[in-house]
């Protein structure tokens, strides 16, 4: 749940990351995969499994011009 924001359907977001921007950028994918790196490596975790959604912005490439 590194997207997560612990809102619910009749309210605001009452959590926010400290690595989020608000953006759907490759900029902010590749800042949430260090963080999940990160933290994972503190747990000691050393396979892991996710899904597109989790990690990577919306788009039809991984190329994005913004960047």
């Amino acid at each position: 749940m590194f997207r997560g924001t612990e809102g619910d359907p009749f309210g605001a977001p009452t959590k926010n990351w400290p690595w989020e921007d608000g953006t759907n950028s490759l900029a902010m994918a590749k800042r949430r995969m260090i963080s999940q790196f990160e933290f994972m490596k503190k747990l000691g975790v050393d396979r892991w499994c996710f899904h597109e959604r989790d990690i990577a912005p919306d788009g039809k490439t991984l190329i994005d011009k913004r960047d």
